[in-house]
């Protein structure tokens, strides 16, 4: 049951489950612009009673139209009134589907708040991903997308919301990757300031990623330095040994700093500018990690080469007096 009536903007304020969350300022300006040259809008608000106010007081719930009533509001006491339809028994969740199936094209909803609003009509409702797809006409993964958005940061889903990062679900299992939550936002920030794309998203959290585990690795042998723990100071440098090769200048530069510090080096050999194993193991790293045949189980079990290089490995990492003289 309905009914169209006039209503003044006092009478009406959007619906507490709105899930709209932005009002874009300069579209806010066009549509209040649009509202007073044509002394009212042109398509209906749609509302229901608003339950909470005492009976015989006319105040309404919007709960399709809320860019219009923000409008008409921006006017300051010079907003005519509104057209509005009235629909009187409306259960809780045909509203909370009328809310999520409206404005799609002309303005909108940013996507987490289109994601917390299914979120409300799951939890709250009862019903299911795939029936809620089906009542909205969009497809599982699209109401699965917005919903895997939800277990960002509530920093990086405002920079999600606001377009400052992509909406591309993607994206969350290459952030979630960054265990540690403060690297993690302060990454977003960063990309949402340079409005990087997925790819490059994507590329700038594995690299984040294999800096802190170095990072861990170099902390927990620098801690069993200090303890004099030269077992677990192996164990961690293995460890480190195992991480995926970075690229060649990175390594360069790090054997540089390392040389730089290096008494045997200062004192015996001061033309070495870096030492062979280090570019040694490096290349033959990423030498396997392009390699097509790494799946074969035992492909390179007739090989010496692999013997050669850990037995180089080995000998770097025991005796620097070794690395040195190998060159």
């Amino acid at each position: 049951m309905s009914e169209n009536v006039l209503l003044s903007v006092e009478q009406l304020s959007p619906h507490p489950d709105n899930p709209r969350r932005f009002y874009r300022p300069e579209e806010i300006e066009a549509l209040a612009t649009s509202i007073l040259e044509m002394g009212g809008v042109e398509q209906a608000l749609l509302v229901v009673p608003d339950g909470r106010l005492p009976e015989g007081r006319e105040h309404y719930l919007v709960i399709d139209g809320n860019y219009r009533l923000v409008a008409a509001q921006s006017l300051d006491g010079k907003a005519p009134r509104l057209k509005c339809e009235v629909r009187r028994e409306l259960s809780r969740r045909s509203i909370l589907l009328t809310m999520a199936r409206t404005s799609v094209l002309w303005f909108a909803k940013d996507p987490i708040s289109e994601g917390q609003h299914y979120r409300r009509l799951i939890g709250e409702e009862g019903m299911t991903r795939g029936a809620l797809s089906r009542q909205l006409g969009h497809s599982d993964a699209y109401v699965a997308g917005r919903l895997r958005l939800l277990e960002l940061d509530p920093e990086i889903q405002e920079l999600v919301a606001t377009g400052q990062l992509t909406k591309d679900p993607r994206i969350v299992d290459a952030l979630l990757s960054v265990a540690d939550s403060r690297a993690r936002v302060a990454l977003a920030q960063e990309l949402g300031k340079r409005k990087a794309t997925l790819k490059t998203c994507i590329a700038a959290c594995d690299r984040l990623r294999d800096l802190q585990a170095v990072s861990a690795k170099d902390r927990r042998i620098q801690s069993a330095r200090r303890e004099g723990r030269p077992q677990a100071v192996a164990i961690a440098e293995g460890a480190i040994g195992t991480l995926p090769a970075k690229p060649a200048a990175t390594v360069r530069e790090a054997a540089r700093a390392a040389c730089q510090a290096c008494d045997i080096r200062e004192e015996n050999l001061p033309s070495v500018a870096e030492p062979a194993w280090e570019i040694v193991t490096h290349a033959a790293g990423e030498t396997c990690g392009a390699c097509s045949l790494a799946e074969v189980r035992g492909a390179c079990a007739g090989c010496p080469l692999p013997e050669m290089l850990m037995r180089m490995a080995r000998g770097a990492g025991t005796n620097g007096r070794k690395v040195h003289h190998g060159r």
